[in-house]
């Protein structure tokens, strides 16, 4: 059986991951959705052709949730 490795937390230095004004999603303006057709989209640099991602019903985590990506 293969060896899994812990979840790394992905934070950027300075930052205390709990979102503000600034942030893209939501944001101020209420972006709750990236697909290839919002701003920004989810397209591929090299043809500007869909990403095959998208993402809805984006929303502002509670203090007390956290999120972890597999290494």
């Amino acid at each position: 059986m293969p060896t899994r490795t812990p979840p790394v937390p992905v934070r950027q230095p300075g930052c205390s991951d709990r979102g503000d004004a600034g942030d893209l999603y939501p944001g101020p303006s209420g972006n709750a959705a990236f697909t290839p057709t919002t701003v920004p989209a989810a397209v591929r640099n090299f043809d500007g052709l869909s990403a095959g991602l998208v993402l809805d019903q984006i929303t502002q985590l509670p203090a007390s949730l956290t999120m972890q990506f597999p290494a």
